[in-house]
């Protein structure tokens, strides 16, 4: 059986349909594309979002550590002026050894504080020795 040559009509159909199909194809390639780009564009708004929320919360975070060093700022100022002050004296003692004292506990020591061992200071420890032992120094006469 022979097959005819096609036809003028017949092969501007088949075209017709290369055409349609290549067409139906890019249409589809197209659809895809739109569809990344507004993913695309989804995920940018996401992300502007999330930095937004997240500068906010630096923010917040930073005036509350902010505030957290005025507060210890100030506290440290009440502590140093507590204990340097002119009227209790202060002794810190470590090994029977004062390595720490106050302006007070200066004043009012009639010894070179670095060098007094803690035997020596029973006397300034105690109720009854603490009142011969200060007998004379200006802060403790103003405090009775």
């Amino acid at each position: 059986m022979l097959i005819a040559p096609p036809t003028t009509d017949e092969t501007q159909r088949l075209a017709l349909l290369r055409s349609l199909d290549l067409l139906t194809e890019l249409a589809g390639n197209a659809q895809r594309e739109i569809q990344h780009r507004e993913a695309a564009v989804h995920a940018r708004q996401q992300v502007d979002s999330l930095q937004a929320v997240l500068a906010q919360r630096v923010a917040e975070r930073t005036a509350e550590l902010q505030r957290s060093e005025a507060a210890l700022a100030r506290l440290n100022r009440e502590q140093g002026l507590m204990l340097d002050n002119d009227l209790v004296g202060i002794v810190k003692l470590r090994q029977r050894r004062i390595v720490w004292h106050d302006r007070a506990w200066r004043t009012c020591s009639a010894t070179a504080p670095a060098r007094t061992p803690a035997p020596a200071l029973k006397m300034a420890c105690t109720a009854a020795g603490a009142g011969r032992h200060f007998a004379g120094c200006p802060t403790h006469e103003a405090m009775r």
